[in-house]
């Protein structure tokens, strides 16, 4: 498969947009409010939009009135992430506009639910999103609850998800979000060469070349990809690797 995909990734916290950097809650940047910001992305040409809700895990609760909203907005496929705790939580998320939604931290600890949801929706509306870095000489799954590394290596844990039957997979390097370092391309060579699951890969990520990169990598691995949606001190700065789609930058009224 040669589906190369522009994908961003927007976090979603209290009704809010903002962006994290390396996944510290203490240290994020307003983006900006849902609807005003994707009546603005219905302009971009994007593939799709992942919204992962950052506070909803915790709190136990889906704003489901906002994702409605959204989705009435939307003029792309959306999928949403955070505090799904049932069957029934996952239903009514597509239920009101959106094609698929995201497991993180819960897959952890609930695979019967991903299996239950999977049965319902089929496995192309189910992405898991895994977090991941470098600890002690090798990747580890990063639980995005306790805000901690767990012991679970990489490796084991993709195959769990392969087996599991998940439609798609989102990586991220906690270590490389939001940091403009450039993406990990080891850790995606790694998961690319272990998985046939469609990939977004997500975290770190400086301009189209560092695109370009990661296309290159999922391409050879037959495999989809992948994301880039980048934060400055100026606004919201979107980068398209191909020659049809013109490097934007956004500014936002707060």
């Amino acid at each position: 498969m040669d589906e190369r995909r522009i994908i961003p990734i927007l976090q979603l916290e209290n009704g809010r947009f903002v962006k994290t950097k390396k996944f510290d809650l203490r240290n994020k940047t307003y983006i900006g409010d849902p609807i005003n910001t994707l009546r603005i992305f219905n302009e971009f040409q994007l593939d799709e939009v992942v919204i992962l809700d950052i506070t909803a895990s915790k709190l136990k609760k889906i704003s489901i009135e906002l994702l409605r909203d959204i989705a009435s907005e939307c003029f792309m496929p959306l999928t949403y992430g955070g505090g799904i705790q049932n069957l029934k939580d996952a239903e009514n998320i597509i239920s009101v506009g959106f094609e698929k939604i995201s497991f993180n931290s819960q897959y952890l600890r609930n695979s019967t639910l991903i299996s239950e949801t999977i049965r319902s929706l089929g496995s192309q509306a189910v992405v898991c999103s895994i977090d991941y870095g470098w600890l002690d000489g090798g990747y580890r799954i990063f639980d995005h609850l306790s805000r901690k590394f767990t012991n679970i290596e990489l490796e084991n844990y993709l195959l769990q998800c392969t087996d599991l039957g998940f439609g798609e997979l989102i990586i991220t390097n906690i270590q490389r979000e939001g940091s403009w370092e450039g993406y990990d391309i080891e850790g995606i060579k790694k998961i690319c060469r272990l998985t046939s699951v469609p990939i977004i890969a997500n975290g770190g990520a400086v301009n189209q070349t560092d695109a370009q990169k990661v296309f290159e990598l999922s391409a050879d691995a037959g495999v989809s990809s992948s994301v880039l949606f980048l934060k400055n001190e100026s606004g919201v700065l979107v980068n398209f690797p191909f020659e049809r789609r013109n490097q934007l930058e956004l500014t936002y009224n707060d």
